[in-house]
């Protein structure tokens, strides 16, 4: 029974002692992005990044050989992060199926949008559907998606918008 205490000692508490277990008073691992990590795909799929106030909708988009199958979403662009400029007044036109399938705006309402590139049609979508649409919230805070981004927590859109940056970078 000695033997087994001094091999023990001997052995299996060095090991402890400088085995990979954190410190007791260790603080718990930094998070470094808000992003989760498959949401790079989004960033850079996006050829337009920005949040903005929607301030009108016209379904039906005049002027076009397939009118009734266009809806325009004016944006007025309050940060802009790729492919757009703070205070200018964006027009997205978007396929009308969208909307009927229930990807609606409303005047008025905050939203950070990533947008795919337009089309050959000059038609425009969030990038993944749900995944490249959030909203804002009174407190210029981004809000986790419920469908795709449960797990996020509110965060001002400056902070999201450099983390969106860095995820362009890498």
């Amino acid at each position: 029974m000695r033997l087994f205490f001094a091999v023990l000692l001997l052995t299996g508490i060095p090991a402890l002692l400088h085995s990979e277990m954190p410190p007791l008073h260790s603080r718990p691992p930094r998070i470094t992005s808000p992003l989760p990590g498959n949401f790079r795909y989004v960033v850079r799929g996006a050829g337009v990044i920005f949040s903005g106030t929607v301030i009108k909708i016209e379904r039906g988009v005049p002027g076009s050989a397939t009118a009734s199958g266009i809806t325009r979403i004016s944006f007025r662009v309050e940060t802009a992060i790729r492919g757009v400029h703070r205070g200018q007044l964006l027009q997205v036109r978007e396929w009308s199926g969208l909307w009927n399938a229930g990807e609606r705006y409303r005047v008025g309402e905050q939203v950070l949008l990533f947008l795919y590139p337009n089309s050959r049609l000059g038609l425009t979508s969030p990038v993944g559907g749900a995944q490249g649409r959030f909203a804002i919230d009174e407190f210029n805070r981004v809000l986790p998606n419920p469908v795709n981004h449960r797990h996020l927590k509110p965060i001002e859109v400056r902070a999201f918008a450099r983390e969106i940056r860095r995820a362009a970078r890498e």
